[in-house]
């Protein structure tokens, strides 16, 4: 299936824990993807350091997002995105899958 940017516009208006995953996947396809760091000098982020950058404050999408995630890859974020082979297509194509399915 073929991604197409409207469907996102259209689904993450009515859930917030969509839109953040949908924006966390964004900017890292915008800004960059790292591992072992939450951003580096260069303004990439991994998995976790992409949802803090595009979380608002008392965003109300951040813990059904963070439970979604668990849901899939369990609760050690930094350890998956930091294992050997991971890429960005990984963390983008999980984040987008996420929002998918919550």
């Amino acid at each position: 299936m073929l991604y197409d940017k409207k469907w996102d516009q259209k689904q993450q208006q009515s859930n917030p824990g969509r839109r953040l995953l949908l924006a966390a996947a964004n900017y890292i396809e915008e800004h960059g993807w790292c591992q072992g760091a939450l951003e580096n000098i260069n303004g990439q982020v991994c998995l976790v350091g992409a949802l803090d950058k595009t979380k608002d404050y008392n965003d109300q999408g951040y813990y059904p997002a963070i439970l979604a995630i668990q849901d899939i890859i369990g609760p050690r974020f930094g350890e998956w995105n930091d294992q050997p082979g991971r890429t960005k297509e990984d963390v983008v194509n999980l984040l987008r899958q996420v929002a998918h399915n919550v």
